[in-house]
């Protein structure tokens, strides 16, 4: 390997042909930017992220996209999953641009009367397929962001957790026996009455 000459005439040593390993200032090439936020987010819970939008990639509105219901009601468009996805690149790079550009607007959303078991009807609002998306996308990058503040006996509406999760570990912290402990407060109580 040759160098360059130096003041003195000796050669410099050149940097090898290789790409830096992970733990140097550059991220490791399987690290996506989603990962970046999860770990910059756990590492002070006072950062405050003020630029996202670069992290609305192409590649996460397709993610966006295949995590929606492949079977639900399309909105005022009249667009369903299935043909949204007949063009789905075309789609995709057409959307991410109009997002970045700051020509995208939600469009209005498609309202339904759904009849309820007590003869009344309730409201139904069905929101368009591109809506949908921007909104998954837009939820896949703050959960990064908001997942490391949720303590572990949280659930719900949580990537991976159920509501009827936590219900579950509920009952089976319930204490088998109604009765009080011996010497509680409530044990006391009864006792007087």
């Amino acid at each position: 390997m040759k160098g360059k000459a130096t003041r003195g005439g000796a050669l410099a040593r050149r940097n090898p042909d290789v790409a830096p390993e992970a733990g140097t200032q550059r991220p490791a090439p399987s690290e996506s930017g989603r990962s970046r936020i999860r770990a910059a987010a756990r590492k002070d819970r006072t950062w405050r992220f003020n630029n996202l939008l670069h992290h609305l990639t192409v590649t996460l509105l397709w993610e966006a996209y295949d995590r929606l219901k492949h079977k639900a009601a399309p909105g005022v468009d009249g667009v369903a999953w299935y043909g949204y996805g007949q063009n789905l690149l075309t789609n995709r790079v057409a959307l991410h641009e109009r997002i970045h550009t700051g020509r995208y607007r939600a469009q209005p959303v498609k309202r339904q009367w759904i009849d309820k078991a007590d003869g009344e009807q309730r409201p139904l609002r069905v929101t368009c397929l591109e809506d949908k998306i921007v909104q998954q996308a837009l939820v896949l990058i703050l959960q990064e962001i908001y997942e490391p503040e949720f303590l572990g006996f949280s659930y719900g509406f949580r990537a991976g957790s159920q509501s009827s999760t936590g219900n579950y570990f509920l009952r089976r912290r319930k204490p088998r026996s109604s009765r009080p402990e011996p010497g509680s407060k409530s044990e006391r109580y009864g006792q007087r009455v």
